[in-house]
């Protein structure tokens, strides 16, 4: 019984390369230098920090075409409206809080002539809606440029690791440890 269960252990910490309590590592075996799949996690963190990085820069980019498209079709807003009071006298004197503050919707009294509206809210409704991919661009360069950060740093941190210990790369797979206490879960 004893030296059978003394051998057994013996024979857990050499196939797991002599890492005794870890050889119940969720049925993955640590690595061998020479295993297939030799890559290393921490370069792959690398690889996916630089790609997050370069479409956080296209995301950027993106935006800030949609931002200056978004201006075009202000300054075309503005002559739009501008154009419509000149031409509409008693609909631009009984509104004037509205052309000195404007929003999209214009005042329904008095009643303009069908379509004399026409190119003030259809470029009005365009700039909304290149200020709010603007916005959705931006956040998603931050958010693209913040996983790309913390992937090129997590990344360097463990193909360092990784380089200083003769090429056995960090386990990012949890495992089962047994101690003095029962079974532990560790990372």
């Amino acid at each position: 019984g004893e030296a059978a269960r003394a051998q057994a252990d013996e024979a857990a910490r050499a196939a797991v390369g002599g890492q005794g309590a870890r050889s119940s590592q969720l049925g993955l075996a640590d690595y061998q230098p020479g295993d297939a799949g030799d890559e290393r996690p921490g370069r792959r963190l690398l690889i996916g920090g630089v790609v997050a990085s370069a479409l956080a820069v296209v995301a950027f980019g993106v935006s800030i075409a949609t931002w200056r498209r978004y201006v075009d079709e202000q300054g075309t807003a503005h002559q739009a409206l501008v154009d419509l009071g000149n031409q509409q006298g008693a609909y631009y004197q009984a509104n004037r809080g509205f052309f000195a503050s404007p929003t999209c919707t214009l005042p329904r009294a008095p009643t303009l002539p069908d379509g004399a509206d026409g190119a003030y809210v259809q470029s009005c409704a365009t700039g909304q809606s290149f200020a709010s991919a603007t916005t959705g661009m931006i956040v998603t360069g931050a958010v693209l440029a913040a996983v790309g950060v913390t992937g090129i740093v997590v990344g360097n941190h463990l193909d360092r690791r990784d380089r200083a210990r003769g090429g056995k790369r960090a386990s990012l797979a949890p495992s089962l440890v047994a101690g003095p206490g029962g079974l532990g879960l560790s990372f």
